[in-house]
């Protein structure tokens, strides 16, 4: 069997995000929806919510593809004619493993990729989590982005915290999030 590309993934938004846990601070209900969901959809390949994606493709000879995001469900299949410069509808046939046979050349696959129904409740402890980390940016401004931090109040009474200068990029790692979520990891990430 040869290989095949995805060479670009062109993906909407739901019409609906999923909705969070109902266990969630004043300050994370502040956080939008699509900023938490964002952070968690690109560390995974699974979406819930459905919404339309488009994938360009190129195989090699006789390959097997699978949607880089899942699940997929292809709803137009082109294949690139190279005499007319343009794509023409194709029958493709599935594989065993639930991906799609393509023989050589270039496709542009369409359909809708996501879950209709909620997710599972290790994703949303994994929101619930990451949505709580973020919100700490609300509750205290002063340390977003700090290495360290130190309050001396006359020797009796002090504070100090150390934070990463990259605290909010890592969020996904430090809040625990992306441990949660490892079923569903984006094959190649980190």
């Amino acid at each position: 069997m040869m290989h095949a590309t995805t060479l670009i993934v062109a993906e909407g938004e739901p019409a609906a995000w999923p909705d969070p846990p109902g266990d969630l601070s004043a300050e994370a209900v502040g956080i939008p929806q699509a900023v938490v969901w964002g952070r968690i959809e690109d560390w995974t390949r699974v979406r819930w919510g459905e919404r339309n994606a488009s994938f360009t493709v190129e195989a090699e000879g006789d390959a097997c593809w699978r949607a880089p995001l899942e699940p997929f469900t292809p709803s137009a299949t082109l294949q690139w004619d190279h005499e007319d410069e343009t794509y023409l509808p194709v029958t493709l046939r599935g594989t065993p493993t639930g991906g799609l046979r393509l023989p050589a050349g270039f496709y542009q696959l369409d359909g809708l990729v996501g879950f209709s129904d909620a997710p599972p409740e290790r994703v949303l402890e994994a929101y619930r989590r990451l949505a709580e980390f973020l919100a700490e940016a609300v509750r205290d401004p002063s340390k977003v982005g700090v290495s360290a931090h130190t309050i001396d109040i006359g020797g009796a009474i002090s504070e100090s915290s150390t934070r990463p200068a990259s605290w909010l990029a890592k969020s996904i790692h430090l809040s625990g999030a992306a441990d949660l979520l490892r079923p569903w990891r984006r094959l190649g990430a980190h």
